[in-house]
């Protein structure tokens, strides 16, 4: 079929996987739909029949697409495009080994953990993962933060095998991914659920627990503070009352109250 702006937009939904609608205009360049109506613009080369994905669509115009795609294609056909082949687990051993020559222990394991617990790729190639299998890891994230740490993490690591002189991939497949949105807590927590909440923290070993207990640490301190300032405020107040009192005597020899 010959790819428009009103076909893109009336592509059909799949009833299960992903399908890719060819363009007739030009050869190997086509639209792929998932069955959770996410369109993606992919260009296919060479003997292996690689797909790689150009960007979603709308954020990225089908014009603006097809152009990327004859780009792409031109290069790798002149031999100016020959991304080396890397396997998930091998590109992400080479990221972790260049993050701890830059970043603190708890930082690195952090990325760890969340690149190895929620994107398990493992042998798979890395040019073959595109945004749909991405965004089916993090739909298996329940808790909102969790989710949007682990797209931070996926996002960064995807954009150093981007980047030159590595070029694993020629796009990252998280582009226009955007963090959960999280609703505003409707209550103030209480002291003992702050205090059962740092407990929990304390025994975390992940560097968000830590986080945690520094923050907890710092509201409690927060309220030790405001209850110590009104303590001297009151005391304050009673020094002064006192100092008046002494100084031109109560009327009729009655005692001074101070009220709060």
């Amino acid at each position: 079929m010959r790819l428009t702006d009103i076909s893109v937009r009336a592509l059909p939904l799949p009833t299960k996987g992903q399908k890719t609608h060819w363009d007739d205009t030009l050869q190997s360049f086509g639209c792929r739909v998932s069955q959770g109506g996410t369109k993606s613009f992919v260009v296919q080369h060479g003997a292996e029949r690689r797909m790689i994905t150009i960007g979603r669509y709308p954020i990225i115009s089908l014009a603006d697409a097809r152009d990327e795609a004859k780009r792409l294609l031109a290069e790798m056909t002149l031999g100016k495009h020959r991304p080396r082949s890397v396997r998930w687990d091998e590109a992400k051993d080479l990221y972790l080994a260049a993050c701890e020559e830059k970043n603190r222990k708890r930082t690195v394991d952090d990325y760890r953990r969340l690149l190895e617990k929620y994107f398990a790729f493992k042998r798979q190639q890395l040019v073959d993962i595109a945004s749909d299998d991405i965004e089916r890891k993090l739909q298996n994230i329940k808790a909102p933060a969790e989710r949007n740490h682990a797209l931070v993490a996926v996002k960064v690591f995807l954009g150093w095998c981007q980047k030159p002189p590595r070029r694993f991939i020629a796009h990252n497949p998280c582009e226009g991914m955007v963090p959960t949105k999280r609703n505003a807590r409707k209550r103030i927590l209480t002291d003992p659920e702050l205090a059962a909440i740092y407990s929990t923290a304390l025994e975390g070993t992940d560097t968000f627990s830590h986080i945690v207990a520094v923050d907890d640490q710092l509201e409690f301190s927060g309220k030790l503070h405001r209850e110590i300032g009104f303590a001297q405020r009151i005391a304050r107040r009673q020094r002064v009352a006192r100092r008046q009192r002494n100084d031109l005597g109560a009327p009729g020899g009655e005692e001074w109250v101070v009220r709060d």
